[in-house]
């Protein structure tokens, strides 16, 4: 399927998919909300790479390759992706004969991945520390502020809106940096966010 894509449409389409998300500009990422703005050195550079990666797996950017295709990245970062195959398999049966949709297939495809490794990232990188480090701190169960932080995540809070998307970086930090200076820059910021948090938590 992808092979009858043009390389130009291609290269244009799959950073269209990963800079909607994350990216503002060369050296700015956006938040979970794109009101939320910060300066990240070199981000551009990370994205690039991990655009690189995507498109040396586009042939199996297709339906009959999907499960080869979320295998890699599974493997890539560590993570699960079986709730994102179940999704885009369901996609894929309502959108009928999908003939001539190859640029909607790999979109909707690429799209389903980033949100789910973005969500699981958030997780394992920035709400996890969050609820231990807030316990630690407290010595309270952080069921006692689980509406609270609610609250936060649901009225665009920026520390919570960036951190969404700093923990990302972080995870293709960990797998493209080989430098380690976005990995380690990635870290102090999720740090700084997650101390934002909770001492928005602790008022």
């Amino acid at each position: 399927m992808a092979e009858l894509v043009p390389e130009f449409n291609m290269t244009t389409l799959l950073q269209q998919a990963v800079y909607q998300q994350l990216f503002l500009s060369k050296d700015k990422i956006m938040g979970r909300m794109p009101q939320n703005v910060m300066q990240f050195k070199d981000v551009g550079f990370l994205l690039d790479t991990f655009i690189e990666s995507i498109y040396d797996q586009i042939d199996l950017l297709n339906p009959d390759e999907i499960d080869r295709f979320l295998l890699y990245f599974e493997n890539l970062f560590s993570m699960n992706l079986s709730h994102v195959r179940e999704q885009i398999l369901k996609n894929f049966e309502g959108m009928g004969d999908l003939h001539n949709q190859n640029l909607i297939v790999i979109y909707m495809v690429l799209t389903k991945l980033l949100e789910n490794a973005r969500e699981q990232a958030y997780k394992r990188y920035g709400l996890n520390r969050i609820k231990k480090t807030f316990e630690k701190q407290s010595k309270n169960e952080f069921k006692e502020v689980k509406e609270d932080f609610q609250l936060l995540a649901q009225t665009s809070d920026k520390s919570i809106s960036l951190l969404y998307n700093l923990c990302f970086i972080r995870l293709l930090a960990e797998t493209f940096d080989k430098e380690k200076r976005i990995l380690t820059n990635a870290k102090r910021q999720i740090t700084h966010k997650i101390n934002e948090v909770l001492e928005k938590l602790s008022k």
